[in-house]
Parts: structure tokens; C-alpha cells; sequence
């Protein structure tokens, strides 16, 4: 009898843009809070487990906080020092006409504005942190 392997045993494997497809799903679930709910946060905790140790050595410092670099994964996550305190999800890919497709999350607050380029919004996320850690 064929054991079917579970998502966090395929993702070794598993090419990049297919994480990406997994993990849009997955958020999607989560925010509609509908009955995939849970296995959608299951899902997104598989990736991003997998994701920090896949990207802990490369990470790129910016500021305050210091990033996973951007491979064309769903969430880029941002550090300080050993704590995710920042998100940058990657949801679409680039067209002629959808040019802002990076949604930046800092300290569980969703930013309104969309952003087109990563480094924008990486430079963004470190001023909001800067400013939500030092005003406390």
C-alpha cells in the first residue's frame, strides 16, 4: 500500500511557483474562514517552517529588520533578530495593467497601500516598525 506523503514531506521537493499556488490558496481559506479554515493554516505553517530554514542564511538586512530574500515565494518574511515581525505577500504576478502586487503586513497590521517593487516595501515595513516600536 502507497503512504501519500504529507505537503511538509513534499516540499523539498516541491517547485517554488507550486509553494506559491499552495500558500495563495491557503491564505485564501484563512481569510474567508469558511471550513478549510484550519487546513489552510496548517498549510501556511508547513510553508513558512519549511521557508525559514530554506532562506535563515540568505537573509538581507534593510533597516531594522532583516529579510528572506525574494525567490518568487508567496510571503517573504521579516525579522528582528529571531521574531517574524513583518510580511511581504507576493499575490500576483506583474502585468501592463497590474503593476502593485506586493501587500505588506507589519507587527499583524495589514498596510492598505500595495507596493510594486519588494525593496519598496521593505524600506516601507522598517519605517513602520521603527515607528511602532519606538513610540511604545
Amino acid at each position: 500500500m502507497t503512504r501519500v506523503k504529507s505537503l511538509a514531506e513534499r516540499l523539498a521537493t516541491m517547485p517554488g511557483n507550486k509553494r506559491w499556488g499552495i500558500a495563495r490558496r491557503a491564505t485564501q481559506w484563512v481569510e474567508d474562514g469558511g471550513h478549510d479554515a484550519e487546513r489552510g493554516a496548517e498549510a501556511l505553517e508547513d510553508i513558512a517552517s519549511f521557508e525559514r530554514e530554506l532562506y535563515a542564511q540568505r537573509r538581507i538586512t534593510i533597516g531594522a529588520l532583516s529579510w528572506e530574500p525574494h525567490e518568487g515565494q508567496w510571503l517573504m518574511r521579516g525579522f528582528d533578530g529571531d521574531h517574524q515581525v513583518a510580511g511581504i505577500e507576493y499575490t500576483a504576478t506583474h502585468t501592463a495593467s497590474r503593476k502593485k502586487v506586493f501587500r505588506l503586513t507589519v507587527l499583524g497590521q495589514r498596510h492598505a497601500e500595495m507596493f510594486h517593487h519588494v525593496d519598496e516595501a521593505r524600506t516601507h515595513a522598517d519605517e513602520l516598525y521603527r515607528e511602532r516600536t519606538t513610540s511604545r
